[in-house]
């Protein structure tokens, strides 16, 4: 054996890096320091002869990602694997099954991944649930999403928490037809563009995320909320930690004016039940 080679900052965070895999030219692994929704997500990257190819970090989207803790991802081909997860209980780890759904953008449902580049994600994956009574598994259809709709991504004007008009109506709309009845808790997480000082990007991305959630309850909403400020993206971690690079659906995130107006935004995830 040779000695371990540390992959360097484009991987490792001042967090925790742990259950890696390699599937066909992918690192896969899992983080708590990257950019994520909250405890350990999945990531993967493109690895070829030894090498990171820089730009390649995609983070899996919900469901694969939820609030919860989500590691150790084996892949058995292109379109299924397994991944473990404490989603249903805190602390107490289970294995799950995904494949893909290939019947995705059906439907008009939405509640899951939120930003658009996300929404690709969410559209592609769902999971045999345990059936509680019998402990026969069974598959659970999630909803269904489509690519031209970021249900639950709230956009703000530049140095602004105040909720806009169309932001207003875009969630108007949203809580007029949404099916609550299966999403446990929400986490609301807003985010600032690159201008201006960090402690003050922190503070916007937080009265942004608590905007949004005075709405949600001023509504009529009273499914669990909780609020996290991230503060700025830069348009280059943008770019590389939440879309891939050979994602047909990513060409517009070659316009760094694009860029920065999607990163002032408040985004809402979903755990469901």
């Amino acid at each position: 054996w040779g000695l371990p080679v540390n992959l360097g900052a484009y991987i490792n965070t001042a967090g925790d890096e742990i259950t890696p895999s390699i599937f066909q030219n992918s690192l896969i692994f899992a983080s708590n320091g990257h950019t994520g929704f909250g405890g350990y997500d999945l990531y993967s990257t493109e690895y070829v002869d030894g090498e990171i190819t820089v730009g390649s970090l995609v983070h899996f989207s919900y469901p694969i990602n939820t609030v919860s803790n989500d590691f150790n991802m084996v892949r058995i081909d292109e379109n299924s694997g397994y991944i473990i997860s404490d989603r249903n209980l805190s602390n107490k780890d289970d294995v799950y099954y995904f494949d893909r759904n290939r019947s995705f953008g059906t439907a008009s449902m939405s509640f899951g991944g939120v930003s658009g580049n996300q929404l690709f994600f969410a559209n592609l994956f769902k999971f045999p649930a345990k059936d509680q009574t019998s402990g026969v598994p069974r598959v659970e259809e999630l909803p269904q999403h489509t690519f031209t709709e970021p249900a639950l991504s709230v956009f703000f004007d530049f140095d602004s928490f105040d909720l806009n008009g169309k932001a207003l109506q875009q969630l108007d709309d949203w809580i007029s037809r949404a099916d609550l009845t299966r999403v446990e808790s929400f986490l609301i997480e807003g985010y600032a563009d690159e201008f201006g000082e960090e402690k003050y990007n922190l503070e916007l991305s937080e009265k942004r995320a608590n905007r949004v959630e005075n709405y949600l309850n001023s509504s009529g909403i009273k499914t669990h909320m909780k609020t996290i400020g991230r503060g700025m993206i830069p348009l280059l971690d943008d770019l590389e930690g939440d879309v891939s690079l050979n994602n047909p659906e990513s060409t517009v995130w070659d316009k760094p004016v694009w860029l920065t107006k999607d990163a002032r935004r408040v985004d809402i995830i979903a755990t469901i039940k």
